[in-house]
């Protein structure tokens, strides 16, 4: 089985924005159906705030969940600095 690994930007971190979830999740859909191992890789700070919401995250593991995917996620938080460096 071939393990493939989709690198999200900013999909957890924006629960209302169903478009961008689906963009990635078509994706993820289509690589299952084909017989491969699918994981959902994604920086959780994409959308530059200080921290990650747990209510976004919690909505976006629902999600998850809901179409396959549980368990099937990476979540980060990258540390940044002042200037915005990785």
């Amino acid at each position: 089985m071939i393990t493939v690994v989709v690198s999200a930007y900013n999909v957890a971190n924006y629960p209302q924005g169903g478009g961008v979830f689906w963009e990635y999740m078509q994706f993820v859909q289509g690589l299952r159906q084909l017989g491969c191992e699918v994981y959902w890789l994604e920086d959780l700070r994409g959308s530059g705030k200080a921290a990650p919401d747990v209510s976004n995250v919690a909505e976006f593991a629902q999600r998850m969940e809901r179409y396959g995917m549980a368990g099937k996620f990476i979540l980060y938080e990258s540390r940044r600095t002042e200037s915005g460096d990785v």
